[in-house]
């Protein structure tokens, strides 16, 4: 088996992965009756024993996050429960489990509606039968609904999976914030209180020992996922995490990064300034490490019109995970697999383009129109696919489209890229993606602007990752930022937190060098997405 290990780091990022393992979880067949969606559920779930003996299925997933943010999530889990200092039959020691009971440590936080629901014996929607994508039915009122926006306080709120002890990893105390999300806006976003984060976490954490248990029990380790809030102090956390522990005991392992980017609306200008350059050193780490890094832009209304304005969190991140599932599909299926490694390598075929980009359209009702139009670019700045774009490689995903429909919607992506042979692949398949309770499912609704709006259980969807010069755009945002910083300001103290060194978490001054030296960094992996008539200066940014 191929195993996945996968890294969730930071409030957005286990927003975006909780939503992830709920679909992955309903995706599972119990039953004959049960659609089988051909996925290898070895790849990203290990099997174990709990305290009784009892069988159990659960992620292969480390999740860090602000103490808050957990919520209720330890006291849900009762498969394990705590150890008295033995081990148990799943090799269990009692540190992971003093660990979840330090997450108790504070005043309890009461569960959530829809985790009290899950606690009782009522039927699931997840597993009911969708009636011709007829979500309004006469049981409506005896099933669990997505919780409303107001409800969502934190993403164990509709995590709908248990977690293995070994999972949960809070950051330390001193790095708390006040709470919730905010706490990663309000207190914990420069580069420096992240590297002094990361040392805290190496020294005070069970996290390098809960990895190298989990890779040591996977068959054959075909790579390491991660979801990384980029934006924040957990930028340097998983650079660390990738530098220190992936690439010190796989140096070779395959590592694909999907690095979820924060908006500037309504910031300060020093904290805008702050998160400019955190998401750029953070861009630049984890790119030096050898890694795919995929760059997810914060959520805009126009990728939905469903979505709220402003966009919420709970809405915004069921979309990413929506794409992520579909599009990494081919990884973990039971016949005909893609490798992790074979997807980085066609991605980055020219050896300079590592940065890779995810576009699509979920809720592909008229496909039609699809074909006319270009798909939400979800890692561009604009939004949009740009004209002037020259693609490397580009592999769909098309689910629950008529075989008719997808062929026809395939040739209009191949005759858009101009792209063929394998740097053009398709993968298709016949079930929708299914959306697990308690899904914010109305965001898809096929007339989401009307007073009919419908909470479908399942979606047809179009999801691309590619790689091309569209890249260069986001490149360009950050030299052309961090530049004009420098021409006014020269001392980087401010955009970095005061202290930390390019490298680490040392605490030498910021200056000018330092500065230049991410500059030139950043330009470097940019020419790797340059078009053929751009010259290397293009925007008058070097000296």
């Amino acid at each position: 088996m191929h195993e996945i290990l996968h890294f969730q780091l930071g409030p957005r990022s286990n927003h975006v992965g909780t939503h992830s393992w709920n679909i992955r979880e309903s995706l599972f067949a119990y039953t004959d009756q049960d659609v089988d969606h051909g996925v290898a559920h070895d790849v990203d779930w290990r099997q174990g024993l709990g305290r009784q003996n009892e069988e159990t299925y659960m992620p292969r997933l480390i999740a860090c996050d602000l103490k808050e943010n957990f919520g209720a999530l330890p006291n849900i889990n009762a498969l394990y429960g705590t150890t008295d200092g033995d081990e148990d039959e799943d090799g269990l020691t009692d540190g992971p489990a003093e660990k979840l009971q330090r997450l108790q440590t504070a005043p309890p936080i009461p569960p959530s509606a829809y985790q009290t629901f899950l606690e009782s014996d009522q039927p699931d929607p997840t597993y009911e039968t969708d009636n011709d994508d007829e979500a309004d039915n006469d049981n409506d009122d005896k099933l669990p609904q997505p919780p409303r926006l107001t409800e969502t306080r934190f993403w164990s709120d509709f995590n709908r999976v248990y977690y293995h002890p070994r999972t949960l990893h809070p950051l330390p105390p001193q790095f708390l914030g006040s709470s919730a999300v905010s706490a990663s806006v309000s207190g914990f976003t420069s580069w420096e209180t992240g590297s002094l984060a990361w040392s805290a976490v190496k020294t005070d954490s069970h996290m390098e020992d809960d990895f190298r248990l989990f890779a040591e029990e996977a068959d054959l380790l075909q790579g390491v996922q991660l979801c990384v809030d980029m934006s924040t102090g957990f930028g340097p956390i998983g650079a660390g995490v990738v530098e220190e522990f992936i690439k010190e005991e796989y140096p070779k392992g395959d590592v694909f990064v999907t690095g979820l980017m924060g908006s500037l609306e309504g910031l300060e200008e020093s904290n805008s300034i702050t998160r400019i350059f955190t998401e750029a050193q953070t861009l630049v780490s984890l790119l030096q490490a050898d890694t795919t890094l995929l760059p997810v832009q914060p959520p805009s209304p126009e990728w939905l019109p469903a979505l709220s304005s402003p966009p919420n969190l709970f809405q915004s991140s069921a979309l990413v995970a929506s794409h992520l599932v579909s599009v990494l599909m081919p990884l973990r299926l039971k016949t005909d697999r893609l490798g992790m490694a074979s997807l980085r390598q066609g991605l980055n075929w020219r050896g300079d383009t590592r940065l890779c980009e995810l576009s699509g359209r979920a809720a592909l009702w008229d496909v039609e129109l699809a074909k006319k139009q270009c798909g939400i670019d979800f890692s561009s700045v604009g939004g949009l696919a740009g004209s002037t774009t020259t693609p490397f490689f580009s592999q769909s995903v098309l689910r629950g489209i008529p075989e008719q429909d997808a062929s026809g919607l395939f040739d209009s992506l191949q005759q858009k890229t101009g792209l063929k042979g394998p740097l053009f692949t398709t993968r298709t398949a016949p079930e929708r993606l299914p959306l697990a309770s308690p899904f914010p499912s109305t965001i898809f609704s096929p007339e989401p602007s009307s007073s009919n709006q419908t909470s479908p259980k399942s979606i047809p969807i179009w999801s691309t990752l590619s790689s091309s010069t569209n890249s260069r755009h986001l490149l360009n945002s950050f030299t052309q930022s961090i530049g004009s910083f420098l021409s006014v300001r020269g001392d980087m103290r401010l955009a970095f937190g005061g202290g930390a060194s390019l490298g680490g978490s040392g605490g030498g001054d910021w200056g000018r060098d330092e500065g230049r030296e991410l500059l030139e960094a950043l330009w470097s992996v940019r020419e790797g997405f340059m078009e053929d008539d751009e010259g290397e200066e293009s925007d008058g940014e070097r000296e």
